[in-house]
């Protein structure tokens, strides 16, 4: 890898992690195009490592106040269930089908190309639907992991959801 691709890689990487869409398959395809190889996704995981401390220390207040906030505040409560909601369902995912979709999944760019594909028809849409019909707020939690089951159900890398 030269030094102009892992900076190619990581503005894509940088681009595409505040996006509402797969940061991993943007940067899965695009070392695909820059014909690099990742020998067990070291550059992958590190690269996503740096990104995710970026959304940490951007968002470290409300990180701050949701954590300080969990004995007395029910809206920091709430907020915490719903990401474990989301969370717990690809953890236990990752944990039984990891070695499929690293083996199957992981490096074909007919099945990126299909998650983008089914995300735009399905995920999107709902996404949408959901922010504009004023569920009450229990139906958040089976939004949440209705869409982390999605996601794991397809093991592909499909679009984040945003539940701010």
């Amino acid at each position: 890898m030269n030094l102009l691709s892992a900076a190619l890689l990581g503005v894509v990487q940088g681009l595409t992690e505040f996006l509402p869409v797969s940061s991993t398959a943007h940067l899965l395809l695009a070392e695909r195009f820059l014909g690099f190889d990742d020998p067990g996704g070291v550059f992958t995981v590190m690269i996503q490592l740096g990104a995710i401390f970026a959304v940490v220390w951007l968002y470290r207040e409300k990180v701050w106040a949701v954590v300080s906030g969990l004995p007395h505040d029910p809206a920091s409560r709430r907020f915490a269930l719903l990401v474990l909601a989301g969370v717990v369902p690809a953890l236990v995912a990752g944990a039984l089908f990891s070695g499929y979709v690293k083996r199957v999944l992981y490096y074909s760019p007919l099945v990126i190309g299909t998650a983008f594909v089914a995300a735009l028809i399905v995920v999107r849409p709902f996404l949408r639907f959901v922010g504009r019909s004023g569920f009450a707020p229990f139906a958040w939690y089976r939004i949440a992991a209705g869409t982390a089951l999605l996601t794991a159900a397809g093991a592909t890398p499909l679009p984040k959801p945003d539940f701010t």
